[in-house]
């Protein structure tokens, strides 16, 4: 099993425009949101690719629901620490030349509690996978 740790997850929103002018105002002909962050993203790739992996992150309680949802309809083992707040937007914008804007938000902030958590929810992850490996080489 693959562990990914994602200190700073994101929605990942994606808007697609006609011709992005600066200042112009644009109707958006498509939005698309899913659970996003570098760590959220290789665990998405890795488990189309049928390696067993679990993606690990904080997230702000506001937005878990959802972001559980997205991972599972995706198929995306995952472990959720839920945060107070809202999980920060990575914005992008497309327009029809394929021209792209992204706009990122800041994380949310975590202390020494939230972080111990995580350490132990990725150890836990890690044990796990090494009594899995036991368990098949028996």
């Amino acid at each position: 099993m693959i562990v990914t740790l994602t200190p700073n997850p994101a929605v990942d929103v994606t808007y697609r425009v006609g011709a992005l002018e600066v200042g112009g105002s644009h109707p958006v002909g498509a939005v698309r949101e899913q659970a996003g962050g570098k760590g959220v993203n290789t665990a998405a790739v890795l488990t189309t690719m049928g390696q067993d992996c679990v993606a690990v992150c904080p997230v702000g309680a506001d937005d878990a629901d959802r972001f559980a949802a997205d991972l599972d309809a995706r198929g995306v083992r995952h472990r959720l620490l839920r945060l107070p707040g809202r999980t920060r937007r990575s914005v992008t914008v497309v327009d029809d030349a394929g021209e792209a804007t992204v706009l990122n938000e800041p994380g949310l902030p975590w202390g020494r509690g939230e972080r111990d958590i995580v350490v132990e929810v990725v150890a836990q992850s890690l044990w796990r996978m090494g009594s899995h490996d036991q368990r098949q080489r028996a």
